[in-house]
Formats: C-alpha cells, structure tokens, sequence
C-alpha cells in the first residue's frame, strides 16, 4: 500500500468479504488487485 486511496480500497475490499458481498467499482486497479470481491463495471467511451 502506498497511499490514502490504497488505504480505503483495501478496507472496501475487506468490508465486501467479511460480510460475503461484492464491491462494484470502475477502478480497474482496485478490480485487479482485489479480484475476490471486487466487480468492475464496464464503461463506454
């Protein structure tokens, strides 16, 4: 972890887990690095 944002995403991700759920995001990052709980919605550009 490097940075405040780090900080949240990880606790995000942990959140999702502990409680069996999923965490939406358009942070591909964050979709990568916690691929468990994480579901990255597409975006059209």
């Amino acid at each position: 972890m490097v940075g405040h944002r780090q900080v949240t995403d990880a606790y995000l991700a942990q959140l999702a887990r502990s409680h069996d759920g999923q965490l939406a995001t358009l942070d591909s990052g964050l979709a990568h690095l916690h691929g468990d709980v994480a579901v990255l919605i597409p975006t059209t550009t």
